[in-house]
């Protein structure tokens, strides 16, 4: 089964836009200050057994409808921020 529908390749797209934006981002504040925003940036699609395992622990249905609306977790980004405020006033 597929936990994430039609969705997979959305979440997918979503993913690389998002990382290719911070990244971006990162790039004008190295240019403009020489800092970097952050030491590391990984991002994933939460694996399908994982987000099927989320489902039943909560005791929703095995569904795309599930995974896509009862959950925000689906699409995960690890940072490892060198000054977080400086990270927050960029996304603002």
């Amino acid at each position: 089964m597929d936990i994430y529908g039609g969705y997979t390749p959305v979440l997918n797209k979503l993913l690389n836009q998002m990382l290719e934006y911070f990244r971006k981002e990162n790039k004008i504040h190295q240019e403009q200050t020489g800092d970097s925003l952050y030491e590391h940036l990984i991002g994933r699609v939460k694996r399908p057994e994982s987000m099927i395992e989320k489902c039943q622990r909560k005791e929703l249905p095995v569904t795309p409808e599930s995974a896509m609306k009862k959950f925000e977790t689906a699409l995960e980004f690890g940072l490892s921020v060198i000054s977080l405020m400086i990270f927050i006033l960029v996304l603002i």
